[in-house]
């Protein structure tokens, strides 16, 4: 378990396990640098799906890009727009797992 970690220190393929306060999120990276991941979780990522990981919020206009912290929720962008998850309260990473597929 972390408190924090910064996707830019990450590498592709890298699993994180975040439970929030109402759901669990999988997430793999897939673009460091860039945010771009999988994520898979809550009631709007029933499948593997293409995002971009924001950054960590308190729900205000600050956000902390690209990163996940404990007490901080999760703003996910995708295709139909943006998702704010309820606070983290766990992280887990698993190194270079293989990538899911996409459906």
């Amino acid at each position: 378990m972390t408190d924090g970690v910064q996707m830019d220190r990450l590498a592709a393929r890298d699993r994180l396990t975040v439970f929030t306060l109402h759901s669990a999120y999988e997430i793999v990276v897939v673009g460091p640098a860039e945010g771009e991941i999988l994520v898979r979780g809550g009631q709007f990522f029933r499948d593997f799906t293409p995002a971009h990981l924001t950054g960590a919020t308190l729900g205000g206009s600050f956000v902390k890009a690209l990163s996940i912290y404990v007490g901080f929720r999760i703003a996910f962008d995708f295709g139909r727009g943006r998702v704010l998850t309820s606070s983290v309260k766990t992280i887990t990473l698993a190194a270079s797992c293989p990538q899911p597929q996409v459906i």
